[in-house]
């Protein structure tokens, strides 16, 4: 399997996009990750391993609100200018069809001689709240 380091630049005018340029890992033609990995020209580097979710009834809780995980990634990695903005712009409209524990990381406070939040772990998984 052919995997390349790509780096999506796109200016777009959107002024809630604050990230303009992606680098990840995937195949030729992909538009996300396969691996999960991206590197933002923010400085954050996002990364996750999925989790498996054997319960195929909470499949039902797919509703016309629910977004794959990949638009919510793209979405997250294009608006965010913190790792808490990244949790809440991924967080919205949760599928439950791909279950993720994510790794964040700011490189921005590896810099500061005091940093605050360098590191963030994230689990989401479907909802099982009735």
């Amino acid at each position: 399997m052919l995997k390349i380091l790509k780096t999506y630049n796109f200016p777009l005018k959107n002024p809630s996009e604050v990230v303009k340029e992606i680098t990840f890992s995937a195949r030729p033609g992909d538009l996300e990750s396969k691996d999960d990995f991206y590197i933002l020209d923010n400085n954050l580097v996002i990364s996750e391993t999925s989790l498996w979710g054997a319960n195929k009834t909470l499949f039902n809780k797919i509703n016309n609100t629910s977004l794959p995980t990949w638009i919510r990634v793209n979405v997250a990695n294009r608006m965010a200018k913190s790792l808490f903005d990244w949790i809440q712009f991924f967080s919205v409209n949760n599928s439950g069809t791909h279950n993720n524990q994510w790794m964040l990381m700011d490189l921005n406070e590896l810099a500061k001689p005091k940093a605050d939040v360098v590191v963030i772990m994230l689990e989401q998984f479907f909802d099982i709240i009735d």
